[in-house]
């Protein structure tokens, strides 16, 4: 069976760098950017790393992303098994400080996808939610994530960001999100839920990124 780039997300809306590469130097631009019709959340760790020192540039837009809502959901069939529970995932009582900063590298060095869960704490299909519960479309296992931190909303093919009133606050490009408030989303825009960062990108300019660095 072919792989595709729904297989490759975890419980966490989370995609593995590596297997990332895998997929784009075995497809074609047309049948990865058919996969991905929403920008993703790329570790800034991962870009300021292995994507923006190696080979320079931006993730900057090159053109207009269509949304559909129904692009979002994903099968229950199909979805990845979700292990992000409260009891399992979120345990800092040994080695704190320790898991604190391995928590943080993992989710910086990887790339998250704009999808909801079959059985999401959101119930609208076009809100993503984000927190550190595991219901959460896009789980962030970092002790400075709130439960219920924030939510990307798309609505008439735009993208924005709120705050739920977390505890360590929302920034796009540095700019505090007041809670509750709505904040558009550019792409190549910073994002930092608490200490935690990513860069909104653009799938054909990440794809483009990553088969220059499989030439390296």
């Amino acid at each position: 069976m072919a792989v595709t780039i729904e297989s490759l997300i975890n419980g966490y809306g989370q995609l593995n760098y590596h297997a990332l590469k895998d997929f784009v130097s075995e497809n074609s631009l047309s049948d990865f950017t058919a996969q991905t019709p929403h920008p993703f959340l790329v570790g800034k760790a991962l870009y300021e790393g292995e994507l923006k020192k190696k080979i320079g540039g931006t993730l900057s837009n090159t053109s207009t992303m269509k949304f559909s809502v129904a692009d979002l959901r994903i099968p229950p069939d199909s979805e990845a098994i979700d292990t992000a529970t409260e009891q399992d995932s979120f345990d800092y009582s040994q080695n704190k400080e320790l898991k604190k900063q391995k928590d943080k590298d993992d989710i910086t060095h990887h790339v998250y996808v704009l999808r909801k869960k079959s059985h999401s704490i959101s119930d609208a299909d076009n809100i993503i939610s984000i927190g550190r519960n595991g219901m959460n479309d896009i789980v962030l296992t970092d002790s400075v994530i709130s439960n219920k931190h924030a939510q990307i909303i798309i609505t008439n093919g735009m993208y924005f960001i709120t705050d739920l009133n977390s505890t360590n606050g929302t920034k796009v490009n540095l700019k505090p999100v007041i809670p509750g408030s709505r904040v558009q989303l550019q792409l190549n825009a910073t994002i930092d839920f608490g200490r935690v960062g990513f860069i909104f990108a653009h799938p054909l300019q990440l794809y483009r990124f990553i088969r220059k660095e499989l030439l390296f």
